[in-house]
C-alpha cells in the first residue's frame, strides 16, 4: 500500500504536499464572499474546490486574545517573529 499524501503540507509529514499554499487576496473574492449564508453558486464550489470564502463575519477584535497568545508561542518566540514586522514571518 503506498504512503499517504498530506493535501495539506502539515509539518508533520514526510511526504512532498500535493498542492502548495496560495494567497486569497480580496480583490479576487467571488461574489458572495462577504454576505452570511451560501449561494447555490458557493455550494457547488465548496463541493467542487473543497472552500468557500467568507470574509467579515466574525470581528477582528474577537481574536485579538487568541492572536495574543500565539505570539508569545516558544516556537514563535523562538524563530524571532514578531507581530509588528512581517518580514520576520
Amino acid at each position: 500500500m503506498p504512503s499517504p499524501r498530506d493535501p495539506e503540507a502539515a509539518f508533520g509529514t514526510k511526504q512532498p504536499p500535493v498542492l502548495l499554499p496560495r494567497p486569497s487576496l480580496p480583490v479576487a473574492d467571488p461574489p458572495g464572499a462577504e454576505t452570511l449564508g451560501l449561494s447555490g453558486e458557493e455550494a457547488i464550489q465548496f463541493r467542487e474546490q473543497g472552500f468557500v470564502i467568507k470574509r467579515g463575519l466574525v470581528s477582528a477584535g474577537a481574536f485579538r486574545p487568541f492572536l495574543n497568545l500565539w505570539w508569545r508561542q516558544p516556537p514563535v518566540t523562538a524563530a524571532n517573529m514578531t507581530s509588528a514586522d512581517p518580514d520576520s514571518w
